[in-house]
Formats: C-alpha cells, structure tokens, sequence
C-alpha cells in the first residue's frame, strides 16, 4: 500500500473535488465587493458618535478635519461639528419616533 501524504485519502481526487466546488454557482464563496464599494465609508454621523462614546471632545474630532458637502476645503470648527451633529441627533430621534 503506498503511503499517504498529507491531505490525501485512498480512493479520492482533491483536485476533482476543487473544481466540482469551483464550478458551483450556489458555492457559499462571498461576492467580492466591486472597487467603487470599497473602502466602505462610514456615515458622519456614525463616525463622530464613536469619537464622542471615547470622551473625545468636538474640538479635538473637529481637528481631523471633517466637512459637510462637496468643499472639502470648508472644513467644519468645533462649533459648527457640534451644532451639526446636535441638530442630526434630533433629527434621527424625530424620524425614530415618527415610526413608533
């Protein structure tokens, strides 16, 4: 009897085996995400909730340099950051209980 290598057993073909699973369109495989997707960007609004969840103030989020709208040059102070960030927390809480 010839010894097995690892990964093989007597009587099967893995490279048969790859290609049957390969072929499959029902494969559980995930779809890749096309490049336009990717990197995924995060919504704002998420972004600075996770900065303030870390004590960080809006000073300190407003330096990195976030903007609202197609200017990236207009970037947002600290007083501007959290009068927006306020003024969507309301209006997510609106539209929350607008559905309830």
């Amino acid at each position: 009897m010839p010894r097995l290598h690892i990964g093989e057993r007597i009587g099967h073909d893995r490279k048969r085996d790859v290609l049957a699973i390969a072929g499959r369109s029902d494969s559980a495989a995930p779809q890749r995400p096309s490049r336009v997707d990717w990197p995924p960007v995060p919504d704002l609004f998420d972004v600075i909730t996770y900065f303030r969840a870390r004590g960080d103030s809006f000073t300190l989020i407003a330096s990195i340099g976030f903007w609202v709208g197609d200017d990236p040059r207009k970037a947002l102070t600290a007083r501007g950051l959290k009068l927006w960030y306020e003024a969507e927390l309301d209006r997510r809480a609106a539209a929350k209980a607008a559905i309830r």
